[in-house]
């Protein structure tokens, strides 16, 4: 008995012992025991099998071991299929020349591992209507037709798969879905070949992969939606590095694409895709390209180097949104809009393009936000053909022609733009464009004007600053019905405003200071307003107006830096007043407006030294430029200063002085009428010399002052004189002098 039980045990240890080992093949075989792991043990060469390793049991394992498995590329062969079942392990093989490397037919939750794939006529790895497949250190080469496709099948899982050599697709999902790729490249593919396509597949998850040298794209996403893509980079591909084509709501991030030879990325009939943290680098033609693509949404893109094209393209794509953007050194334009509506582009950076840093052609509707251009071979922005644009915080810089180029453009509303050291040419340039809107511009450094108005019409410059160009700050030429207000244009290599051959514009609130030659120039231009401007210390004149007629300027300050206010070339007529009417006046003190304050860098400009008897704010006699050009009411620095002839009654002498009317009745803190002493008096005017008090506390004071005691000052102001009893003093008369200091409010 005991005998037998101790043969029994032997028998079970061995039994087990071998279940344990699994079966020893070495030869195509079908594998058709459920749960059996199959080992084999030599190379199979040469097979004419239709199926060499056939798998039809569920959880079978099939370890090669490193052994060939060799077919005769025969067409329909298969180096190892699983067919029909689930749960297989195939691992450790190396198939060669078959038209089917390794295939899963309708079967889940199979996996391929540490294995390669070599040679095949059509397919090197598949999976076809399968769930739950994985592939994991997966190396196909060679194949013909598709290296590694996954057709009608979802989440299969692919992970450090290596794609190369193939004359034929690299990786490509056909209908599949909720499958991810992760580590894995595709390189050196010849044919008809792309590195990782995805057609007709929606909702699958490509990260960390690599496709380069390859015949057509890098990544192909055909037909395709809400895909992800991340940490991806391609180089040196025959087409672009990332296509995507009538895909939509996927998205792509940390995407690297170098050196290709069509486009980097390629968004073409595709909408609303998310791509974030994009760079692409000397590509042949364009870095990012939107084509017919509608409100997509990039964030974060580098793009620089492009060979012969643009860094960032939009042709006929509208409503997307770009934001973050540095395109430069690129061989035309760093952002191009082309015939593209409704998109915005913000916080965008260009420099060292071979043309300009941006170009809108034909486009509109779209908002610029937070742009700066430097160093572009051309312009900064170009807007070209293009309406109702929107362009907010623009800084150009050192560009080689213009800083902002509006060429026959309307409705664009352009605020807050710095344009300076433009090397050849204007710091903005508005040629051609009509009703256009300015509003913050700031050139300065500019080879030629600061703001160049050329054949434009009703366009609205407002708030700007230009100095230091190299010929105007601002020449309005062949222009008309253009508005430009509270500009100021200071030491300008010529004028400070120039305008030639236009009509019918209105100027108002201009300060045109120290200019090299003219403050402002009017040439053969006619109908135009000039109003409420300060035209100072320039070197030659401050206004010429040349041939020019029916131009109305008034209320405008005039003090220049030698005796010519006025060039003396005025031979049509103009009017250098408006009629007397309420208003802010431009300079002295007063209620009215009319003509204009005439001041010299010397003090004896007429506005400053002509009479005006009545105190009205206005000299009593015209300035008659010459006999056409008549200022019938210039301004003058007495209003509220009257003169009256008083006679002595107990002599025959008369004097004349100038007068003051007031009551004593006096404001602040100034002390009442009799305890007002003449050392107060001498106090307050000499304040009143230094700028430290006004006019009209002067006067007040010595009315006070005169009406505490029957005295009167004189022009001699340490002289004190009785006057009889019978003297009107009831007047508080005060002589005025002749010269007064100049307003300090203005130098």
């Amino acid at each position: 008995m005991r005998k037998h039980t101790l043969i029994l045990l032997f028998l079970m240890q061995t039994i087990t012992f071998a279940a344990a080992a699994g079966i020893d093949i070495n030869n195509c075989a079908n594998l058709n025991i459920t749960g059996e792991t199959y080992t084999l043990t030599s190379d199979i060469l040469a097979s004419p099998a239709t199926e060499c390793m056939s798998i039809l049991a569920n959880n079978v394992t099939l370890n090669c071991a490193q052994h060939h498995i060799n077919g005769l590329n025969l067409s329909d062969t298969y180096g190892v299929i699983i067919n029909g079942v689930s749960g297989v392990m195939v691992k450790n093989c190396i198939t060669t020349d078959w038209y089917y490397g390794i295939m899963s037919i309708h079967g889940d939750d199979n996996t391929f591992q540490n294995s390669e794939s070599s040679s095949s006529g059509g397919y090197g790895l598949g999976i076809y209507e399968g769930r739950n497949n994985k592939a994991y250190n997966v190396t196909v080469t060679g194949s013909q037709s598709y290296a590694f496709i996954i057709w009608n099948s979802s989440r299969s899982v692919i992970k450090n798969v290596t794609i190369k050599n193939c004359n034929s697709f690299g990786f490509d999902l056909w209908n599949a879905s909720y499958t991810t790729i992760t580590d894995s490249s595709s390189y050196d593919n010849t044919g008809n070949s792309h590195g990782f396509i995805v057609e007709d597949s929606d909702n699958n998850t490509l990260d960390n992969i690599t496709a380069y040298n390859n015949v057509y794209e890098g990544v192909y996403l055909y037909y395709s939606d809400n895909n992800i893509i991340t940490n991806a980079t391609t180089y040196s591909n025959n087409d672009s590095g990332v296509y995507l084509y009538n895909s939509h709501n996927n998205t792509l991030n940390n995407i690297t694409t170098r050196d290709e030879n069509y486009t980097g990325i390629m968004v073409y009939l595709s909408d609303t895709n998310t791509l974030r943290d994009v760079k692409t680098t000397g590509t042949k033609s364009f870095g990012l390209t939107l084509l017919n693509a509608i409100g997509n949404t990039i964030y974060g893109v580098i793009s620089h180097d492009t060979k012969d094209s643009h860094g960032v393209v939009l042709s006929n794509s509208d409503n997307n949104t770009l934001n973050g953007i540095d395109s430069y050194d690129n061989g035309e334009e760093g952002i191009y809009l082309y015939y593209s509506d409704n998109n915005k582009v913000n916080n965008a950076t260009t420099h060292g393009n071979n043309f300009s840093g941006i170009y809108l052609y034909k486009s509109g509707n779209n908002a610029l936000n937070n742009i700066t251009t430097r160093d572009e071979n051309y312009s900064g922005l170009v807007i070209e053909e293009s309406n109702e644009n929107t362009v907010r915080d623009l800084t150009t810089i050192g560009c080689e022609s213009f800083g902002l180029d509006l060429w026959n453009s309307s409705g664009n509303i352009i605020t807050g733009t710095v344009s300076h050291d433009m090397q050849d040419s204007h710091g903005v340039l508005i040629d051609n464009s009509d009703n256009n809107t300015l509003n913050g511009i700031e050139t300065h450094d500019n080879g030629q004007q600061g703001i160049y108005l050329y054949y434009s019409d009703n366009n609205k410059v407002s708030n700007a600053t230009t100095y230091a160009n190299n010929f105007s700050g601002v020449y309005v030429y062949n222009s008309g019905n253009n508005t430009l207000n509270n500009i100021t244009t200071n030491v300008n290599n010529f004028s400070g405003i120039y305008i030639s051959g236009s009509n019918s514009n209105t100027l108002n609130n201009i300060t045109t200071k120290d200019n090299n030659d003219s403050g402002f120039v009017i040439d053969r231009s006619d109908s135009n307003t000039v109003t409420g401007s300060k035209i100072t210390g320039n070197n030659a004149t401050g206004i010429w107006v040349y041939d020019s007629a029916d131009n109305t300027i008034y209320n405008n300050y005039f003090n220049n830096s030698n005796s010519n206010s006025i060039m003396q070339d005025v031979n049509e007529s103009n009017d250098w007043n408006t009629t007397m009417q309420t208003g802010t006046r431009i300079y002295s003190q007063g209620t009215q407006v009319a003509g204009n304050y005439w001041a010299n860098y010397n003090g004896t400009g007429y506005s400053e030294t002509c009479v005006d008897a009545d105190g009205n704010g206005f000299c009593d006699v015209p300035l008659e430029l010459n006999s056409i050009n008549i200022d019938y009411m210039p301004l003058s620095n007495k209003y509220g200063v009257t003169t009256t002839t008083l006679i002595n009654t107990t002599t025959t002498t008369s004097t004349t002085t100038t007068t003051t009317q007031g009551e004593c009745n006096l404001v602040g803190d100034y002390p009442p009428c009799a305890d007002i002493s003449i050392a107060e008096i001498v106090a307050i005017i000499n304040k009143w010399s230094t700028g430290q008090a006004t006019l009209q506390e002067v006067i007040a004071l010595i009315n006070a002052w005169a009406g505490s005691g029957p005295t009167i000052m004189s022009n001699q102001m340490n002289e004190e004189k009785a006057l009889p009893n019978n003297s009107i003093n009831q007047f508080r008369l005060i002589t005025i002098p002749n010269n007064p200091a100049p307003n300090r409010a203005e130098d």
